[in-house]
Parts: structure tokens; C-alpha cells; sequence
């Protein structure tokens, strides 16, 4: 993986190379990692700044020759670069937290090793917008450590992670020594790590604190009807629809349509509406199977923006959930295609262990949705994924 990363990089600049001073492109951006500094088990007396020499470990001999390969490259290519040595990305749905969210939310979210290895840490909204900034800043130049401000030791990540995730971890955590037999050359990446320091701007960083940070991950708002309950499982969903913008809205305003869009498997059938249109505080009756169990569910639409956004929640008399709150978002791309978003912030149903009610659930979700974004090509066959 990490060598086809170095490969993929030298093919792309010698696609582009050689180009005249006319022809070069205006910015380049390229990525490499925070494991291009040396690791350690324990914090270090200050945190690694851009000046400072790499590390000798397998991942940092990795990032070495990834960005050699870019380094003898890129003057012939751009007129301007920027290299960020990206730290652990913040993301419900991917990286470090897509697999230690569920560990945490079964108890078994312990820290590993002495507990003071480095976590250099950034949101992934943040890390957009450092991409961005990239792109659009003129001064913007050189290698920059893509990180947040603060970097904390791993006892205190998990200790806060755990803390969104209401949880508390009801095993020790497993001996250095074992997880370096199991694990062997790998054990290094997680009982190791390092604590860096960024020079791009503060401004850049919207989740600069990592309570913050970790709070939009978990989904720790009070979304209905679990005001006391605030960790939520999330799904988010996006799709370019080559259509104008106020044309989706109205289809995906209609629930009729969305039986239209809907698993047959499920059996999904809308009891009533109290509304003939709908608006904010129209309340809708389902019913459907879930693994073959008939349930009705009843949700209710709030904040409804015509052509903008609008959202529903379960009510919490009726509906599979313990929570269940859908916002659905539409921004237009141009005049003839919009962008859709569904985020989804759930608590899972107490029918099973949360375990087994988890990885159901999630695999659930993702089936509904890919059959949507497939019968989608019914309804607006020029769509662009």
C-alpha cells in the first residue's frame, strides 16, 4: 500500500514533466504523513516542527522516499507546492475513529502501551479547509505539518474519546510485550507515535480542541428525543444530480417518492400524512419489515427550507430507533445540477446487544442507500456520481 502511494506519485509528475515555464501548473499539492518524524513510547521534550530531521522506522523511511520522489519533481512541474505531512484525520466514518467508536461504545476502548505516545491529530472539516487554503493562498508554500495545534498523548485521547462515547472500558489493556509478539514490526504503530506543532494559520482550524473535535464525531448534540442520551452512530451520504436544483428538492420533498426509492425487501408503505403538503411538523406513519419484523414508525419534519434543507425525526413513541434524526440538504451546482446530502444521526435499537444491534444496523443503512443512489438512475438518468 504505502509503496504504491511513492509509485503512484513518480507516475503523476512524469505524466506532467517536462513543461515550459508557461505551461507549469499554477499549484500543486501533495501529501505525506506526521510518521516522517522519529516515534517514540513517551512525550517528547517539544513537538516536531517542519525543520525537523525524520525518523528512522519503517514509516519514516516510507515518507522519505515519498516525498524525495515529489521533491525532485515538483520544480519542473509547478510554479508553486505545498506538502503537508498529514497527522491521525477525525472522521466518524473512516480512519482511527471508524474502528475505535465501536470499540469504545462495547467497553472495550483501553489505551495501549505506556499511554504517552503522541496523537498529532485533525479534524477532517479542518483538513478540507487547509486543502483549500492551499489552493486559493497565493503565499501559501513549502511543507507544513497538517495537524492541529494541540497534540495529546494517547491516555488522554482515549480517556476524552471514551467520554463521547459514554463508555467506560471494562477490560485492562492488553501487555506491550504481547501485542509486539502479535503484532510483530506493526506493533510500532500504535504503541509508538510523536507530537508535532503546525506554523499554518489558527484561522484555519474550526476544531482546534480535541473535546470539540471528538464531540462532531460522536455526534454528541442533543438531536430528538434523547436529550440525555448524546453520543449518535452518523451515516453520511452525497450524490451530484445532473438536474436543476429546485426539481430534486420537489422529488425528494414528495414521500411518495421515497417508497419509489426504497429496498423492496422492506416492504416500505406510508400509513398517512397530516399534511397535504409537506412542511415543518407534518407527521408521517410507515410501515415496514426489518429483518422480517413488521414495524410501524412514525416521524415528524422540522425545519423545512424550500430548496434548501429539511429533516425528520422518530418520534419517540413509535419507530425501530431509541433516536433517529435525517437531514437532508440540497445546494445547487450549477443551473442544471445540485449536490445532495443525507446526514443521519441514530441510537441504536435495544433489540440486540449493541454489538450485534451495530454491525446490523450499519450494513442495514448502507444497503438502503446504495439501492436509493441505484434507483436513482430511473428518476434522473444523467446523474453523475
Amino acid at each position: 500500500m504505502g509503496r504504491s502511494r511513492v509509485k503512484t506519485t513518480k507516475n503523476l509528475l512524469e505524466s506532467l514533466f517536462p513543461l515550459t515555464s508557461q505551461s507549469k501548473l499554477e499549484i500543486f499539492v501533495q501529501t505525506s504523513a506526521t510518521g516522517y518524524y522519529p516515534s517514540s513510547t513517551t512525550k517528547q521534550e517539544r513537538p516536531w516542527e517542519e525543520t525537523d530531521s525524520p525518523g528512522k522506522n519503517f514509516l519514516s523511511l516510507l515518507c522519505q522516499e515519498w516525498e524525495k520522489v515529489f521533491l525532485e519533481k515538483i520544480g519542473s512541474v509547478a510554479k508553486r507546492w505545498c506538502l503537508f505531512r498529514v497527522g491521525i484525520c477525525l472522521d466518524f466514518q473512516g480512519g482511527m475513529l471508524a474502528s475505535l467508536i465501536p470499540l469504545c461504545r462495547f467497553s472495550l476502548g483501553s489505551s495501549l502501551g505506556s499511554g504517552q505516545q503522541g496523537i498529532s491529530w485533525i479534524h477532517l472539516f479542518d483538513l478540507c479547509r487547509v486543502y483549500r487554503w492551499a489552493l486559493e493562498n497565493p503565499m501559501a508554500q513549502g511543507i507544513y505539518n497538517a495537524v492541529s495545534p494541540s497534540s495529546v498523548s494517547h491516555e488522554f485521547f482515549m480517556t476524552r474519546l471514551r467520554f463521547f462515547c459514554e463508555k467506560k472500558s471494562l477490560l485492562p489493556p492488553p501487555p506491550s510485550l504481547f501485542l509486539q509478539w502479535a503484532l510483530k514490526e506493526k506493533s510500532s504503530l500504535i504503541l509508538e507515535g510523536n507530537y508535532c506543532s503546525t506554523r499554518l494559520p489558527t484561522s484555519l482550524f474550526s476544531y482546534s480542541n480535541l473535546d470539540f473535535a471528538l464531540a462532531e464525531c460522536c455526534g454528541f448534540v442533543q438531536k430528538n428525543p434523547h436529550p440525555k442520551k448524546r453520543f449518535h452512530y452518523q451515516f453520511f451520504n452525497s450524490v451530484v444530480i445532473e438536474r436543476p436544483l429546485p426539481e430534486v428538492f420537489a422529488f425528494f420533498s414528495s414521500a411518495q417518492n421515497l417508497e419509489k426509492i426504497t429496498p423492496p425487501l422492506l416492504n416500505f408503505k406510508i400509513l398517512s400524512q397530516s399534511t397535504t403538503e409537506i412542511k415543518s411538523k407534518t407527521e408521517f406513519v410507515y410501515r415496514l419489515k426489518v429483518h422480517q419484523i413488521p414495524i410501524k414508525w412514525k416521524t415528524i419534519i422540522e425545519n423545512f427550507q424550500e430548496n434548501h434543507s429539511f429533516s425528520d425525526y422518530q418520534d419517540p413513541k413509535q419507530g425501530p430507533y431509541q433516536a433517529w434524526h435525517h437531514t437532508h440538504e440540497f445546494m445547487a451546482i450549477s443551473q442544471t445540477s445540485c449536490l445532495m446530502t443525507d446526514k443521519i444521526y441514530y441510537r441504536l435499537p435495544c433489540f440486540a446487544p449493541e454489538a450485534l444491534a451495530y454491525f446490523l444496523v450499519k450494513k442495514d443503512i448502507e444497503k438502503i442507500f446504495k439501492y436509493r443512489n441505484s434507483q436513482l438512475n430511473n428518476f434522473f438518468p444523467k446523474r453523475i456520481q
